[in-house]
């Protein structure tokens, strides 16, 4: 549904189901400067902003996390061919990301969220 006139733009929103008196009156509720929205977008929208997107881990980080299911700092470092302290700040960065605060926690959420593979 849009506005008629210099500020066209979206007024509301409402399902191709909408029962015919519902859209005369979403139209004179536009036309008055009101805004429409179908109750049933209107979860979806309010589902959708409460759903905040998951931090992406990095190539590195997953990596990582992937390795420390096999293994310790030492063999992840010389496997990645990084330091360990590098190590230790990938993990921490995971640890964050997936909100974890553990080397076991990170490994299952992780598989979880389907960023690695048990």
């Amino acid at each position: 549904m849009t506005a008629i006139g210099p500020l066209a733009g979206a007024n509301g929103y409402l399902l191709k189901d909408v029962e015919p008196a519902r859209l005369a009156e979403a139209i004179r509720q536009t036309v008055q400067g009101g805004t429409v929205l179908d109750p049933r977008a209107a979860q979806a929208v309010a589902a959708s902003l409460r759903e905040a997107p998951a931090p992406v881990l990095s190539s590195q980080e997953q990596r990582v996390v992937q390795l420390v299911a096999v293994g310790h700092n030492t063999r992840i470092a010389n496997d990645l061919c990084v330091s360990e302290s590098t190590v230790k700040t990938y993990l921490a960065r995971a640890f964050q990301k997936l909100g974890v605060n553990d080397r076991a926690a990170a490994v299952a959420e992780a598989i979880r969220r389907g960023i690695i593979q048990p």
